[in-house]
Formats: structure tokens, sequence, C-alpha cells
């Protein structure tokens, strides 16, 4: 620049922070015999943007694409922040996280809220019975493949939130809390009667033995005094 020229300051400008001076209050007017050097002074911007998303896992264990809430937030341009978490019912709240604003606007802090897991514990013994499964893993919100429990004698009626009555908890039960402990419930198995009618072939040395089974059409055996033996429609 030539001397005794008119010196303009030029417009200048930094992403994230905003222009103070050229580090004396008042540029020369003109420019004198010798160099001049001018440094420009900034300050952060205490409006610069970043985004804090929150995620909730899915039953399948993945997270969605699209957050469940997103804050817009701002902030100095280089301050170390905490953004706050969320509290969701089902879900673990993670820590929370320092971190420092970009001078761009390109921070984003992502929270991920994951199922909490519940331990199920199937008890089988309580009532007699045995399970080869002795516990389940279920995600809040989930619901459950149940194993079968056996006893002999017993037909299985499930798995409930008590030894003795209680809550029945199915494969189609959402699982929403900590149920703790299931116990296998049974039923005492119903066998066959088997009832004789003695008589019932007109000889004293002869009988009938009838088969009654809410399953099978009653029969009679007929036991003839020569030792035949004749399977009819009962009668009696």
């Amino acid at each position: 620049m030539a001397f005794a020229a008119a010196i303009t300051a030029p417009v200048v400008a930094k992403t994230g922070y905003t222009f103070v001076n050229w580090g004396v209050p008042t540029v020369a007017a003109t420019m004198p015999n010798e160099d001049l050097t001018y440094t420009a002074v900034w300050t952060p911007a205490t409006n610069t943007a970043y985004v804090v998303k929150h995620f909730k896992q899915n039953l399948d264990g993945t997270y969605p694409e699209e957050a469940e809430e997103t804050d817009e937030l701002t902030g100095t341009t280089g301050a170390y922040v905490t953004p706050d978490t969320k509290s969701y019912f089902g879900y673990v709240t993670p820590a929370k996280q320092t971190v420092q604003i970009a001078a761009d606007g390109s921070l984003v802090v992502t929270y991920n809220y994951a199922l909490i897991t519940y331990t199920l514990t199937l008890d089988a013994t309580t009532n007699g019975g045995e399970c080869e499964t002795e516990s389940l893993d279920v995600r809040h919100g989930a619901t459950l493949t149940l194993p079968e429990a056996t006893r002999d004698g017993y037909t299985f009626d499930g798995w409930f939130t008590k030894a003795v009555g209680g809550d029945q908890i199915t494969n189609s039960t959402v699982i929403q809390r900590n149920i703790g402990t299931l116990y296998a419930q049974f039923t005492e198995a119903i066998t066959p009667e088997t009832n004789i009618i003695a008589g019932k072939s007109g000889d004293a040395d002869g009988g009938a033995v009838v088969i009654t089974d809410p399953d099978i059409e009653a029969h009679a055996l007929i036991i003839e005094k020569d030792g035949r033996v004749n399977i009819t429609p009962s009668a009696y």
C-alpha cells in the first residue's frame, strides 16, 4: 500500500466467534512510511448451536434411526457442557456426557437408553416338579418363551407368580416389571376307573368288567364260565 494511502479495515468473519477489533482501538486512517500489522481479536460466540438426541432401544436390541426426542441447544463456542438426560419408564438412563461445543455447530450428543433386562427364576421344585430351564432373561415390554415343567402323575397347569394362586404368566404376557420368581403349578392327573360288576353273565362263575373312561365308550368285558371272553357295549 502506498504511503499516505487511505486504510480501510476489511470486514472479517470467523465461524463460532464474534469480531472484537484489530488489536488496537482504532486502525490508522492512512498508510505511514512503515509496515503495519494488525491481528484480529475474537471472542467466542455465546449462541453456538449443538444437538442432543435420545434413542430408546428396540425389543430386538437394536436402536432406531429416528431419535425419540431431540434437544436443540446453544452455548458458548469451546465451552464444555454436560447435557441432561431423560427418564423413560422401563429403560436404563445412560451416564451424562461432558463435551465441548464445536465452533461450527456440528456437535451432536447421543444418549442411548437400553431396555431394562429382567431375570426370572423358574421354580418347579416347590410344587414337586422339575424343569430343565432354571431362569430366563427378558427385556422390558417383551414376551417370554416359557418351557414346560413336569411332575409324575400330574398335568402341568402353567407358570404363576405364586406357588399357590397368583397370576398366571404365559407366552403372551408382556413383561413390564421384575416378577422375580415364577412357580410351576400342577393338577393331579385323572386315571381311568375300572369297575367290576359281578354276576351279569347269568352264571355264578361268570362276571363282567366295565371299563369307564371319559374318553372311551363304556364296554363290558364278559367272562364266561368256560373261560371265553366277550366284549360288548355295556348296558350297565
